[in-house]
């Protein structure tokens, strides 16, 4: 069985952020393992890795978008329930 390297390392914490992100549940753990795999070198990956590293990214950076969507619109609709910001008439809570 190979050795598990930095990149495998990398993939298996984007993997478990993301399900932390997603699960409201579950908190995210210590970070300082994980970070310590940091930086790696771009010559030190194969194009492969690169791109195992680039789709966990993307998906991260997406699911962190959507997030922050969703929060922006629950502070506004707690904002409009409170009747500190104008609600328009279409709209109730």
């Amino acid at each position: 069985m190979a050795a598990v390297t930095n990149v495998d390392s990398i993939i298996e914490f984007a993997v478990y952020l993301q399900h932390s992100l997603l699960d409201k549940n579950q908190g995210v753990n210590d970070l300082t393992v994980h970070l310590n795999s940091l930086p790696l070198s771009h010559n030190d990956l194969s194009s492969a890795d690169r791109v195992k590293l680039n789709r966990r990214g993307v998906a991260l950076w997406n699911i962190c978008g959507r997030l922050r969507i969703t929060e922006q619109r629950l502070s506004r609709n707690e904002l409009l329930c409170q009747g500190i910001v104008e609600r328009p008439k279409s709209e109730s809570c």
